[in-house]
């Protein structure tokens, strides 16, 4: 061994944080965000997810956009509204958390 210290190599660390995001926004909504607590579920300092994202907002707002697209990514162009409703309630009752959250932030 020549003494060199190891790589530093988490993994997709970007990645593992937006799926920690969702997790927590599941759990409880978007207090149970933080970077520090993001940070260590997926075994990382904060200031390495720092070097990742700019903000916990930027990590809330990536999941909150991924969430709004599930509700269009395949459906259909000819999909009926009662179709369409039915699974946008369907996500609002899966998912209350998230619903809520993509729907206040949009307001703001």
């Amino acid at each position: 061994m020549t003494g060199a210290a190891a790589p530093y190599h988490h993994g997709d660390v970007r990645r593992a944080a937006a799926k920690a995001v969702v997790e927590a926004i599941r759990r409880g909504g978007e207090r149970e965000v933080t970077i520090r607590s993001i940070a260590a579920e997926i075994g990382v300092s904060h200031a390495a997810l720092y070097r990742h994202v700019t903000s916990v907002d930027e990590l809330v707002d990536d999941a909150t956009s991924r969430f709004l697209d599930g509700l269009v990514a395949d459906a259909p162009s000819d999909e009926p509204v009662e179709a369409f409703l039915t699974r946008y309630i369907g996500l609002a009752v899966g998912d209350p958390h998230h619903y809520r959250l993509a729907f206040v932030r949009a307001r703001d």
